[in-house]
């Protein structure tokens, strides 16, 4: 966040309050950009105009998946929720999206870019570099459903 020059406040079960009423407001105000939540902390906050949510861990279940995924996407405006996993860990985003019926565009990251998984990007020596990290995306458009992508 700090190389793109975006203020974050990051909120954890062990922020004070009154850091986190104050962190909230000024995310609700549109002075602050990016909030970063910690599961346990994300419990119980209800800000509108979520545009989007990152998973750094998988859920445990697809419910788990579907609440945290619901903080975007609410009042029918359309959201992106990322779920950042490794290549072992795709069956967990697999079988979520069975379960729920959810779409899911499987992506890669490379070089801060998204990219197909069978993509190639030239690295910055001039040599191709095959991707390494996955990522899927799905966006929704006023449900409390989930959308997902991993890198």
């Amino acid at each position: 966040m700090t190389y793109h020059h975006l203020d974050c406040e990051l909120l954890h079960r062990d922020t004070p309050k009154v850091d986190r009423a104050r962190a909230l407001q000024h995310f609700r105000d549109g002075k602050l950009p990016v909030l970063i939540v910690t599961d346990v902390a994300a419990r119980g906050i209800d800000i509108s105009d979520v545009e989007l949510v990152i998973h750094y861990d998988p859920a445990t279940d697809a419910d788990t998946y579907v609440h945290r995924s619901g903080r975007t996407g609410r009042m029918g405006k359309a959201g992106l929720v990322f779920s950042i996993v490794l290549p072992n860990q795709r069956f967990i985003i697999q079988k979520f999206a069975k379960q729920k019926q959810i779409p899911i565009q499987e992506k890669a990251m490379s070089y801060g870019a998204l990219v197909d998984p069978s993509g190639e990007r030239k690295s910055y020596s001039g040599q191709k570099a095959k991707q390494r990290e996955s990522s899927t995306g799905d966006r929704t458009a006023g449900k409390r459903g989930p959308s997902r992508n991993r890198s």
